[in-house]
């Protein structure tokens, strides 16, 4: 509000004016974490619906259906894929996931005291804090993994709130764009409605690029593994495909399990797991990634890690879960509305070197 408009009101309604507006301003900083919390949820729930929407596009594009029989082929078909993913592996990921679980604990313990017998480290460690002072409580620790989903509901209700929001998203996603652009002007709708095009062009090529690469780290990782002799292959292949998902981080996190496991076997194992995993990386980084980045959406290291940095700090597991497609979505907003709208320049909008569809 302008300061002529302030002097049209008068001294106590301008008043009440700054009043209302820094009381509106408190409100916003105190209510920020909780709404924060709440927009990754819903965001959550877009990118799983853009995620049916590209799956229900490409039966689309080769059979005559329409949107709500393609989706419901979707939505059977990949039931049927972790159900027979349950059937034949569960039980196996299952035990080993458990025997992970239970081995961990005793190859950190085992690592440390490793560590103490040494001269050169025990020195250190003894004047070092406990592991107890420096680690939060096991509950805490919970809590920032579980982010979003501890500070509401909880994660089973959260992630059925993603599930089921994204289903309906998916159902007839025309209608919720409309939604959106009508919140314009007029002038503005037609730039709006390419905006979201765009959008869910790069998000939709992005998850295709994510999800191949989890699927071939897995893979070769669990090769690897088996072939060095390595113990609970199934569990720790699974866990450096799922932490794929997330770049950069995500795969040195993945390899820690691993390492610790060799470690408590014996140290010469450890250095084959240091080679597996490097090995993966590097087919991963040089000859997959470039691969299914010809058709996708790239991104470059850099901005990832500063990216998973931030959200981290704000949102903690959960912020960097989504930092790289918030990334993406942030850059293409970039691109068009400033680059090319504001300063006028040509740019090639992130997600158009991928096919179109």
């Amino acid at each position: 509000m302008s300061t002529r408009m302030l002097d049209r009101l008068g001294p106590s309604r301008a008043l009440l004016v700054g009043v209302g507006t820094l009381v509106a301003l408190l409100l916003l900083a105190l209510l920020a974490p909780r709404v924060s919390q709440a927009l990754l949820v819903v965001f959550a729930s877009v990118l799983f619906a853009v995620f049916l929407d590209g799956l229900a596009g490409l039966l689309r594009r080769y059979l005559d259906l329409g949107q709500l029989p393609a989706l419901i082929i979707v939505l059977t078909g990949i039931s049927g894929l972790l159900a027979i993913l349950v059937v034949l592996a569960g039980p196996a990921i299952g035990e080993q996931l458990a025997q992970l679980g239970e081995r961990l604990p005793e190859a950190v313990a085992k690592l440390r005291e490793t560590l103490h017998s040494m001269p050169w480290t025990g020195t250190f460690l003894r004047n070092a804090p406990e592991a107890s002072e420096l680690v939060p409580d096991p509950g805490q620790i919970l809590g920032e993994v579980t982010g979003v989903f501890s500070t509401t509901l909880g994660a089973v209700v959260n992630v059925a709130i993603i599930l089921v929001t994204g289903i309906y998203l998916a159902v007839d996603p025309k209608i919720y764009r409309r939604g959106l652009v009508l919140l314009f002007p007029a002038q503005a709708q037609e730039r709006v409605q390419q905006v979201v095009g765009a959008l869910g062009h790069a998000l939709r090529w992005w998850l295709v690029g994510r999800f191949a690469t989890m699927l071939v780290v897995a893979v070769l990782t669990a090769v690897g593994l088996w072939i060095i002799d390595m113990p609970l292959v199934l569990a720790l292949a699974l866990t450096a495909g799922l932490l794929a998902f997330i770049p950069v981080v995500g795969p040195i996190v993945a390899a820690a399990p691993a390492l610790l496991l060799a470690l408590m076997d014996e140290p010469i194992k450890a250095l084959n797991v240091v080679i597996v995993y490097s090995a993966v990386q590097f087919l991963e980084g040089n000859f997959i990634t470039p691969l299914i980045q010809k058709r996708t959406v790239a991104l470059a290291p850099a901005v990832l890690l500063v990216a998973q940095l931030m959200m981290g700090v704000l949102f903690g597991f959960m912020g960097v879960l989504l930092a790289t497609p918030l990334t993406v979505t942030a850059l293409v907003l970039i691109q068009m509305l400033y680059v090319q709208d504001l300063l006028g320049n040509p740019v090639r909008v992130m997600g158009q070197n991928g096919s179109s569809g």
